[in-house]
């Protein structure tokens, strides 16, 4: 091996080494332009130089072009659960709250929910991706509001 590397001069060397790191270079620079979406979730670019979000491509589960300074932030695109109970790994504990006619009254209860596509780009302005903290918030808040609107008969 090298009696032929011997054969080349300098110049040629300096060549071939140039050429492998430029492949090299582009080969790592390709594999990270490239980012992957689960089929059950929504994604959306990130420029992490200019710190924005691509408003107008929301992308679909699968292998994406992202580019070299871009990052996909995932979004669930499937039904997800908010539940209020006692059990363990659940979003938030049972709601206390009262009748009308002031008799106690805890809550357990669960729901689902679905992102809606096209506003995507607005609920990652507005909150992030710490949406569920905010829905499990929200929800509590109308429950309590709207429970102690009834006597204890309607919830049997």
């Amino acid at each position: 091996m090298e009696d032929l590397l011997d054969n080349f001069d300098g110049r040629t060397k300096c060549l071939c080494l140039t050429m492998t790191s430029l492949v090299v270079l582009v080969t790592v620079m390709v594999g990270v332009s490239f980012g992957a979406v689960e089929p059950t979730e929504y994604g959306i670019l990130y420029n992490q130089i200019t710190k924005k979000i691509d408003t107008e491509n929301i992308l679909n589960g699968g292998l994406q072009y992202v580019g070299i300074f871009n990052k996909l932030i995932a979004f669930p695109a499937n039904n997800k659960p908010i539940e209020f109970s006692d059990q363990r790994n659940v979003q938030a504990p049972p709601l206390s709250t009262r009748t009308k006619e002031g008799l106690e009254l805890k809550l357990h209860f669960s729901f689902l929910y679905q992102l809606q596509k096209e506003n995507i780009p607005e609920l990652y302005r507005l909150v992030g991706t710490d949406f569920e903290k905010l829905y499990t918030k929200i929800a509590a808040d109308l429950v309590l509001a709207n429970a102690g609107n009834y006597v204890a008969t309607q919830y049997w």
